[in-house]
């Protein structure tokens, strides 16, 4: 497995990542194009069970800082590996049973999808209604929760505006897609005393690369939308990189072998 797999798999963004991947990988924020929106309406129109299975779709009784607590909590779980199903389904049920009446049927169906995937252990965002169901939840998220908020541009091939530091706790990154292709920014913190620069790190083995490095976070954006990923910072020194293919080839040197990587200390 490549490097880029192995974050990605990560993060659900692959994640609601990115995760992170994870994901490591999917628009959060993003508008998306007729044929998704349709996606949506048809996964809505034919499916209201939530994750509980029980034949409507939750009502919510809109407690905003439980919701906002068990969406940062969802990216936490997927962010290990693999996910405890378990810790999953807590996660969706907290979600499903806090979401504001506006967001229960986006909720009920993100939740029925992410907890297939940690069962399944396939990557949520292949199924089409994911990121019909993610992009509400995560505006909302970014204007009603409250987390610390951080906007960055992804261009070719550089991050715009990750500011040089960031207090620690609960980080909510808006990746914003400003570039002709597809960017993901994956985020790891050193380890203690680890001084070399991104360029020295992304070229170790794998093996040393993982020692080196923990994984923290990841968002993934196409041209034109916004990803979004919840961190929970520690202090330390940070490196941010993209590992998309160049040019999109599945073979293409990454990312950040064109310079796409940016460093950040949190305090």
């Amino acid at each position: 497995m490549t490097i880029r797999q192995r974050t990605r798999n990560r993060g659900w963004t692959v994640g609601l990542a990115t995760v992170v991947a994870l994901a490591l990988l999917g628009a959060a924020c993003g508008d998306d194009d007729d044929d998704a929106a349709a996606d949506e309406d048809t996964e809505q129109s034919t499916d209201t069970t939530g994750a509980s299975g029980s034949g409507e779709p939750a009502e919510g009784d809109g407690d905003t800082a439980a919701f906002c607590d068990a969406r940062a909590q969802l990216e936490a779980e997927f962010n290990e590996q693999p996910p405890d199903p378990a810790a999953v389904t807590a996660a969706i049920d907290d979600l499903e049973s806090a979401a504001p009446a506006e967001l229960a049927e986006s909720a009920g169906g993100l939740g029925e999808i992410l907890a297939a995937s940690a069962e399944s252990g396939e990557d949520p965002v292949q199924d089409p209604a994911f990121a019909g169901h993610l992009a509400p939840i995560d505006e909302f998220v970014l204007a009603e929760c409250g987390f610390e908020t951080v906007e960055v541009n992804a261009v070719d091939y550089a991050f715009e505006g990750l500011p040089g530091s960031l207090p620690a706790g609960q980080t909510a990154i808006a990746l914003a897609n400003d570039g002709a292709e597809p960017h993901e920014m994956v985020i790891f913190r050193r380890a203690e005393g680890e001084t070399r620069t991104p360029e020295e790190l992304f070229a170790l083995p794998e093996e040393e690369i993982f020692t080196a490095l923990t994984f923290a976070g990841a968002a993934q954006a196409e041209p034109g939308q916004t990803g979004l990923t919840i961190a929970d910072l520690e202090p330390g020194s940070y490196v941010a990189t993209c590992f998309v293919p160049t040019g999109g080839a599945e073979d293409g040197p990454p990312h950040f072998m064109q310079g796409m990587t940016a460093e950040f200390e949190v305090a």
